[in-house]
């Protein structure tokens, strides 16, 4: 049976068999790349490692670390061919030193001008407070607020039974 489903101001035809297909693909998928997330977790320290250990840099400019499989290997993958690992440089960010900032600003009597005082709010001391009753559980139960709900979309299983 087709069903006629109205989105961004089009209409769009679909039968259950389409949403089926889809839907197997998409449970399919995912299951490949939580695999496949883990898999590469586990061996991206040790790629890592081997690259750093016998790599070159190649090109100042960029910084980047290449190390090349031993000659005549490769791995083929989805038609293309790899060579080796790049370990691709991120130059950092520059950030002032907060140690040298502060003795700057000491030595020239700048400290007032370059500093504020912050707020940091620690919510567990309500706790403590309460248990000394300094608050009551009536004003400790007025400060929470329930969040925004959030979904993640995750297929459903069926039953073992």
């Amino acid at each position: 049976m087709a069903t006629v489903t109205k989105t961004s101001g089009r209409k769009v035809r679909s039968t259950v068999g389409d949403f089926m297909s889809k839907a197997q693909t998409f449970i399919f998928h995912r299951a490949q790349a939580l695999a496949s997330d883990s898999r590469r977790k586990k061996l991206k320290p040790e790629i890592t490692a081997w690259v750093e250990k016998g790599g070159v840099v190649e090109d100042e400019t960029t910084g980047h670390i290449v190390r090349r499989f031993p000659a005549g290997r490769t791995v083929p993958d989805g038609g293309k061919v790899y060579v080796g690992f790049e370990l691709r440089r991120s130059p950092g960010a520059e950030l002032i030193d907060p140690d040298m900032a502060e003795a700057l600003a000491t030595e020239l009597g700048l400290l007032k001008q370059v500093t504020h005082r912050e707020t940091v709010w620690d919510y567990d001391n309500f706790a403590v407070l309460l248990l000394q009753g300094r608050i009551t559980q009536a004003q400790f139960d007025g400060l929470w607020v329930k969040g925004e709900d959030r979904y993640a979309l995750w297929p459903l299983q069926a039953d073992d039974a």
